[in-house]
């Protein structure tokens, strides 16, 4: 099939859509090409899939079910790729791509049937901006929301949310693509039913009602059996409820001080509502805008409520895309009212293109960190000196490397149940190594309790101290951890953790069975310096004395053994271990 036929089918009159339509999708490829990545927090759940082929279930760590992802749409599809054999970072890639792309072409063809004369404001927009091309290929969800927003508003803008099988059962696939978009179900579904309960008209109620039931009430009882909670457990580490308007405020102004033309785009649209009002032809089309423009609000306000998040523009973008849609059918409306000339419309799109050009390879500047908002891409891709195809093929980001060395010793040392934590705040365990790279390369047999809660339902339940970035708002104890037997972490103690640090941390755990993998030299050595230290605090004189005696011997008790009862010899087949360290 031609390329023109993913375009749309030109109207002869007007064949110049043609070459518009070609060059934005050519400039939009190439944009988002130049941004292929894959985020960090995407591997968050490369890592729950790499468990589920591992025949551990769905989940981050075997042996504990918590959904530590909140697209689970987005997941499945990924599965769905990974059983074909595609791997889970080419096929993020590969899916943001195709939804990215599709979903440009499908609002073009809706565009061109509504409209002879078509401004391509809608492209202009998105095009341009820094973070719709780096979220389409980030390996996040933002391409399937976008693909299914575009799907969503063709049947809106086109007046066919009368389909009500087809709308709801869209609005609830955005919801399991994305949380928040449970509010736009909420938001059309309760309108719906509200309208038909006053006609008592229950087929259409039932015809709302039934995909919301059969697609979110289906993943929602999945939920619940598997995972035994309602939410997914980053809407407790995130936010759990809580508000932080300052922060919120604070994430919009960046989206909109960072994104070409919004400002003056929506001060338009709003200066363009009378006029669009004394050109309606009846009040079913003021109150169409006014609905959907009611259902934006209402997801922006949530978006501030909650404080946004660290990354730049990504909880705005479906906002962003719902916004251009309104944008662009309402003026287009409007210039076709008008009547204008073919010439006006092709100078409009031309300064469009023009500027689009300039913003997509000329004016990238992003600040890499405002405050408590990070451009993610530029964080994690900066200094790596990857090209396109190196991008699409690996990471090499230092957390991910890290990883790798952890993964080499777990495997060399064959010791089952490794705990390990990326906790720096509270608990000094880790030189910070993030979560999601590093995760996945230490691989599935590396138990990681994250400090932030994302994967640990009583650290992401507890109270969070106070605003700070969003979403690494939490932090862990260091009694918490050593119940739940973490392998190192400090103890706070500058002697101990001399005497038992390792390039991979202080090492905390007092199981023979592991300590003799230190080998007889490593182990006899440190050992000994061990019950020296243990001996020298049995009666305190300082407070810090005190403290580490206090946590010798809740480790004593943690594993069962008396540090000064340690073997002084390590059996010779655990030998050939100390060459892993």
């Amino acid at each position: 099939m031609k390329l023109s036929d993913y375009i749309g089918q030109m109207n002869k009159k007007y064949d110049w859509n043609k070459w518009f339509a070609f060059a934005f999708l050519i400039l939009a490829i190439l944009g988002i090409l130049d941004r292929i990545w894959v985020a960090e927090d995407a591997y968050i759940t490369f890592r729950h899939i790499d468990n589920f082929f591992a025949g551990n279930g769905l989940t981050f760590n075997n042996g504990e079910r918590v959904e530590g992802f909140t697209h689970p749409l987005w997941t499945f599809l990924l599965i769905a790729l990974r059983f074909v054999g595609i791997p889970n970072h080419q096929g993020a890639i590969f899916l943001g791509l195709c939804f990215s792309i599709g979903g440009l072409i499908l609002a073009y063809r809706f565009f061109q049937s509504r409209f002879d004369k078509i401004l391509f404001l809608f492209a202009f927009l998105l095009i341009s901006n820094s973070g719709f091309r780096d979220f389409s290929t980030s390996g996040l969800e933002f391409s399937l929301t976008f693909f299914l927003l575009t799907m969503l508003f063709i049947f809106i803008l086109g007046r066919e949310i009368q389909n009500h099988i087809v709308v709801f059962s869209i609005l609830s696939l955005l919801y399991l693509t994305r949380p928040e978009m449970g509010l736009l179900l909420f938001y059309y579904g309760s309108l719906g039913i509200f309208i038909y309960l006053k006609e008592k008209d229950f087929k259409h109620i039932f015809q709302i009602v039934l995909p919301i039931i059969l697609i979110a009430g289906s993943y929602h009882a999945f939920r619940f059996f598997y995972y035994h909670d309602i939410f997914p457990n980053t809407y407790y580490a995130k936010s759990g409820g809580e508000s932080n308007y300052f922060q919120g405020i604070k994430y919009l102004s960046h989206t909109l001080r960072y994104s070409p033309f919004l400002i003056p785009s929506i001060l338009i649209f709003l200066f363009s509502i009378p006029a669009f009002i004394r050109l309606g032809k009846s009040n079913h089309q003021v109150k169409f805008l006014l609905r959907d423009f009611s259902g934006l609000l209402l997801l922006m306000f949530y978006i501030v409520r909650v404080g946004g998040d660290f990354m730049a523009f990504r909880f705005f973008l479906p906002s962003i895309v719902i916004f251009t849609y309104l944008f662009q059918f309402y003026q287009n409306t409007l210039w076709a009212s008008k009547d204008l000339s073919l010439k006006s419309t092709y100078l409009v799109n031309s300064i469009l293109l023009v500027f689009c050009i300039y913003f997509v390879f000329f004016n990238q500047k992003i600040p890499l960190v405002k405050g408590f908002i990070v451009d993610e891409r530029q964080v994690y891709t900066r200094g790596l000196n990857q090209d396109i195809f190196s991008r699409f093929q690996e990471i090499r980001y230092p957390w991910y490397i890290e990883g790798l060395k952890m993964k080499e010793l777990v495997t060399c040392l064959q010791y089952k149940n490794f705990i390990i934590t990326n906790s720096v705040t509270n608990a000094k365990c880790a030189p910070g190594l993030g979560l999601g790279y590093y995760s996945v390369a230490a691989g599935t047999n590396v138990f990681i309790i994250d400090e932030q809660g994302l994967t640990d339902k009583f650290i992401a339940k507890q109270k969070r101290p106070g605003s700070f970035r969003p979403g690494h708002e939490r932090s862990v104890g260091l009694d918490y951890l050593i119940d739940k037997g973490v392998f190192f972490c400090s103890l706070n103690n500058s002697e101990y953790d001399e005497n038992m640090k390792t390039r991979f941390g202080v090492i905390i755990n007092l199981s023979p069975e592991f300590l003799f993998r230190l080998g007889q030299t490593e182990y006899t050595k440190r050992i000994s310096k061990l019950k020296e230290i243990f001996l020298k605090t049995r009666f305190p004189t300082t407070e810090n004395e005190k403290q580490i005696h206090s946590l010798l011997l809740k480790l004593e008790s943690k594993y069962k053994m008396k540090i000064l009862e340690l073997p002084d010899l390590v059996p010779k087949e655990y030998e050939a271990y100390s060459k892993c360290w």
